[in-house]
């Protein structure tokens, strides 16, 4: 049995802190064991749950990712992803952008 914690929606916190922090493979297992629900590390290892946008923001995040989506068919370099996605930052920190642009290895 898995001694990370699982948070219902309707209970969670919107930040908790682990001391000593989550390493990438703890917060990963965490992530997964909390499907669902956008959660995010900060640099300082705190970990920050995000409740579901309200109707407007989830519109106006759709016209986002589509304009991204839309830019990037045309010119095809790079890549783009959606709010789902979340990048391990150099600082330590993984955090999910409403919509983001990759640019190209060169």
């Amino acid at each position: 049995m898995s001694t990370l914690p699982r948070f219902e929606v309707d209970m969670r916190p919107r930040s908790l802190i682990v001391d000593p922090p989550m390493s990438d493979a703890e917060f990963e297992a965490f992530c997964l064991q909390n499907d669902g629900v956008q959660v995010e590390r900060t640099r300082e290892g705190a970990i920050r749950m995000n409740p579901p946008t309200g109707r407007e923001t989830s519109r106006a995040n759709l016209e986002i990712s589509g304009s991204l989506f839309n830019w990037w068919s045309k010119h095809e370099r790079g890549e783009v992803a959606d709010s789902s996605g979340g990048f391990y930052l150099p600082d330590s920190s993984i955090l999910s952008p409403d919509a983001a642009y990759i640019s190209p290895k060169t």
